[in-house]
This record gives structure tokens, sequence and C-alpha cells, in this order.
């Protein structure tokens, strides 16, 4: 599960890339039971406000490296 402003710096790096948007899959897994977590925030403004460019501009972005970064 990633914070606000790692989906947000996800985001934004992929419209860096050229991406005309962003799309979630397979995320019911979130809310199920053996991935429960307490802290809803991140999902409470995606679902409210989207992760478009308007939406993500001036917040906090985190990019976690791993594996595949590429500075």
């Amino acid at each position: 599960m990633l914070t606000l402003a790692e989906y947000c710096g996800w985001a934004g790096r992929m419209y860096e890339r050229g991406a005309p948007g962003v799309y979630f899959f397979n995320l019911f897994t979130y809310f199920e039971a053996a991935y429960h977590v307490t802290d809803t925030a991140p999902w409470d403004f995606i679902v409210t406000h989207g992760l478009t460019p308007e939406s993500i501009k001036g917040r906090p972005a985190s990019i976690p490296a791993n594996w595949w970064y590429e500075p």
C-alpha cells in the first residue's frame, strides 16, 4: 500500500513520460481482510479527486526506488 505522496509521485512520473492518463486495476484487495489498512486517506483523495495532472499539481510527491527505477 502506498501513501498519497507515493501515488502522486507515481502518477506525476507517468505523465512526465507521456501517459495520457493512469488506471488502477485489481485494487479490490486493498479493503479485503488480509490487506486491511486503517489509513484510507490516499483512497479518499483518489476517489474524490482522481490522479489527474491538475489534482496532483503542488501536492507532496515521493518516488520510492525499486528494481525498475529509472531516474
